[in-house]
């Protein structure tokens, strides 16, 4: 599961060929314009001697990133003369630490004093998330024994616990108050950032070493495009779904709503090592209660679409209950809970990890529920759900009924701007939309192109780097879900009817597509004139104003 920078269908590789490192800093960095961030290198961490806490958000890494360290020791045991031992302080329950380094390492008790007394553990703690809302005696156990072990001298043996830790953060770059207040272990600070076009250039080079530069480029690109869409977080995790997504031998991702299903359903089904009641719980079944689950937060309309846990938990319940499944709703939950389906928000609120979950499975919804689907496409509220749209009629391609629906709503919207379109073709559209000089008419400037000099002065690999990483910074926060309250406008409407054309490729009425085209061609055209008018009088309002 932490090693998914491989493909699934070939032979697995070690660690230390399928790690990208993500860029790791020591928080907020105040750069002068132009100035690259400065990020710490693998081997830094190794040699350093001082205990080191790395934070970061869910799926950046973190695990990993200690495994990879892990391994990093095993190798130069002769040179670092250190032997890491793997905690993850969630599971230690009532154990002690010292019981802990006994199983990991599969040795006695009294081994384990010889090598604490040496000095020569190094203790990897994954998930040491400090917070005043869980209980602390762990973190007490914990800083007593790091005090024990970190003594000074003691029968002329030098005692030097080291610990490297990792903990979740919903601050980047930010240390957060609970971990200020309750820490007692000097920790030197450092922060896991989203993969960058670099690392993710060395994910994809993981995934298909066989293809061209150019080649890799495109699928960049073509990722870049998914993530903004869908308000992907550029994490290994999610960079690498995405790969194995786009890469699907059993089901080719023809479209992007059947692209997310199958990242969807990898997240599910193909990572999960203890997928519940696997023969008679199965992906169709995960998703129907995740639809009826979002339909719920929908309409509780709450911040975030979030609902109280409690009512989380009773609405697993009642779903059980109503379809005549028998099974535990709380494994369910713990289930849902692990695979970053959802994610606790406010303390005691659970929501969708990230917006394109909510949106995906409210167009489930619509499928499996005619009802619902017919109050999402009321007239009063169909353009606050052009996404859920724009899914659903991806998933389905066939439904001519939502084709006529958005046809003649488009075209009501629209019909107010046919004298206006009428008045400009007179004179032909092509001139309307040409510059204008004073004595005549400005020559394209593609007519004075020299593509010789275009190649010749193409971006160097540093600018295009550049490039994609400011597309990288500009994707939507994927965790945060904004209300459905707008009211209807003119470009909303050019992109449903955009998008459910272009999804309804199986709808049999080759006459009504091509209406549907022609209209949009036609109102395209509109649209383009009333927002060349609306530049014209924004000028003219700001003359006096310096325009940059």
């Amino acid at each position: 599961e932490h090693l998914i920078s491989q493909k699934a269908e070939t032979a697995l590789m070690s660690i230390k060929e399928a790690f990208v490192l993500p860029p790791i800093d020591t928080g907020a960095q105040g750069l002068d314009e132009g100035e690259n961030p400065k990020y710490i290198e693998l081997s830094e961490f190794v040699k350093d001697k001082s205990n080191l806490i790395f934070f970061g958000h869910q799926e950046t890494g973190k695990t990993t990133l200690l495994f990879r360290i892990l391994r990093e020791f095993v190798d130069d045991f002769d040179f670092l003369g250190k032997i890491p031992v793997y905690i993850d302080f969630e599971e230690i329950g009532n154990k002690e630490i010292k019981t802990c380094i006994r199983e990991y390492l599969e040795c006695s008790s009294k081994d384990v004093l010889v090598l604490l007394e040496s000095g020569t553990i190094v203790l990897l703690v994954d998930n040491l998330n400090y917070k005043k809302t869980v209980e602390f005696h762990n973190f007490k156990k914990l800083d007593e024994f790091f005090n024990e072990w970190n003594s000074g001298r003691q029968a002329q043996r030098s005692r030097e616990l080291r610990l490297i830790a990792t903990a979740s953060s919903d601050l980047s770059g930010i240390l957060e108050t609970d971990f200020i207040e309750l820490n007692k272990i000097p920790f030197k600070t450092h922060f896991i950032r989203s993969l960058k076009t670099k690392e993710i250039k060395q994910l994809i080079r993981l995934w298909v070493p066989s293809e061209t530069d150019l080649e890799s480029d495109q699928r960049l690109d073509k990722l870049l495009t998914g993530f903004s869409s869908y308000a992907l977080p550029s994490t290994a995790m999610s960079v690498s779904l995405f790969l194995w997504s786009m890469e699907n031998k059993e089901r080719k991702p023809i479209n992007h709503a059947v692209l997310l299903e199958i990242y969807i359903e990898l997240l599910l089904e193909k990572l999960a090592k203890d997928n519940i009641y696997r023969e008679k719980f199965d992906f169709t079944n995960k998703v129907q209660l995740l639809a009826k689950i979002a339909e719920q937060m929908l309409w509780a309309n709450e911040p975030n679409y979030s609902i109280p846990f409690s009512k989380f938990v009773g609405i697993i319940e009642n779903y059980l209950a109503s379809v005549g499944f028998d099974f535990e709703a709380n494994k369910i939950l713990e289930y849902l809970m692990a695979r970053k389906v959802f994610v606790r928000y406010q303390v005691n609120r659970i929501k969708f990890t990230y917006s394109c979950y909510f949106h995906f499975f409210l167009a489930k919804r619509m499928i499996f529920d005619r009802e619902f689907k017919e109050k999402i496409l009321h007239e009063s509220r169909y353009f606050n759900f052009y996404k859920e749209i724009d899914y659903y009629s991806a998933l389905t391609r066939s439904d001519k009924h939502l084709l006529e629906v958005i046809i003649e709503r488009f075209q009501e919207r629209f019909k107010s701007t046919d004298d206006l379109l009428s008045q400009v073709t007179e004179s032909g559209i092509d001139d309307y939309f040409m510059p204008k000089v004073q004595g005549g008419t400005l020559e394209p400037i593609a007519k004075n192109v020299n593509i010789e000099t275009i190649v010749e002065n193409r971006p160097s690999e540093e600018v295009i780097e550049k490039f994609q990483n400011m597309r990288i910074e500009s994707i939507p926060e994927p965790g945060t879900i904004l209300k459905k309250d707008d009211d209807i406008s003119l470009d909303v409407l050019l992109i449903m009817m955009s998008n459910v054309l272009r999804n309804s490729e199986g709808v049999e009425d080759r006459e009504l597509k091509k209406k549907a085209y022609n209209m949009l061609v036609k109102y395209s055209l509109a649209y383009m004139v009333l927002y060349k008018q609306y530049l014209i009088d924004y000028v003219v309002r700001n003359k006096n104003q310096h325009l940059t």
